[in-house]
């Protein structure tokens, strides 16, 4: 079974592509879900509006649980816009 990163942040691509890149399963949650994340991610979750640019607290912690919740999920990676959190 390939263990699974959650990657968060207010654009997960990177993270994700690097995930993957180094044999790990991502989820992404961020704000923007661009076809690049989506491409990458095996699931991707929203968790603001681009408009915005930032996180919102309970669409995030909605997200971080469902995908915490899936099997072979090791942990969760924090990108930008937890800056001031």
């Amino acid at each position: 079974m390939t263990s699974t990163l959650v990657l968060a942040g207010l654009s997960a691509r990177m993270l994700s592509e690097q995930a993957v890149r180094d044999g790990y399963k991502a989820l992404a949650l961020d704000v923007f879900g661009d076809v690049d994340t989506r491409r990458a991610a095996s699931a991707w979750a929203g968790i603001g509006a681009p408009g915005e640019l930032c996180i919102d607290a309970g669409r995030f912690l909605a997200g971080l649980a469902d995908f915490a919740s899936r099997e072979g999920v090791l942990g969760w990676v924090a990108g930008s816009g937890f800056d001031d959190r």
